[in-house]
């Protein structure tokens, strides 16, 4: 798992706009009125869907998407199915991506290489508050629609 933590700076119907320590401006999903501005909160994204392109200039980072997150890849680690690719970030720590091999070959990357990593909201899943209080309230039942009740 890939762990971000950051403060919510805005509510925007059952989206929250989170601000991570790093500077990554992160989307996620919450009930409106279950989290209020400053509250700080954990969620964790799968290696497996992270997303990875490569940057051929970082003036095009410039953008309003939430979700992605630019780093350097440090390491590849060919797995058979998938590529493991680890990448440093500025001011946080490293992000690791599970990159299927036909992917990864389409498009390599190498180390040294900048990237961007995106996922989807879809793919967050909530961890606890601070406090030890648990964070489950404020994500919608489909967030994980795979999920058994």
């Amino acid at each position: 798992q890939n762990v971000f933590s950051g403060r919510e700076i805005a509510v925007n119907g059952k989206d929250a706009e989170v601000e991570e320590e790093a500077g990554g401006r992160l989307r996620v999903p919450v009930q409106e009125a279950a989290i209020k501005e400053g509250d700080s909160f954990s969620f964790a994204v799968r290696r497996d869907h992270i997303e990875l392109e490569k940057v051929a200039d970082e003036a095009a980072l410039k953008t309003k998407e939430t979700n992605i997150i630019l780093g350097t890849v440090i390491m590849t680690e060919y797995q058979g199915t998938w590529v493991k690719v680890t990448i440093e970030r500025e001011g946080a720590e490293s992000l690791v991506a599970y990159v299927p091999d036909d992917r990864f070959f389409a498009k390599p990357v190498e180390e040294g290489d900048r990237v961007i990593a995106r996922w989807s909201m879809e793919d967050i899943h909530p961890l606890v508050h601070e406090g030890d209080e648990d964070m489950s309230r404020l994500f919608g039942e489909d967030l994980n629609p795979g999920a058994v009740s």
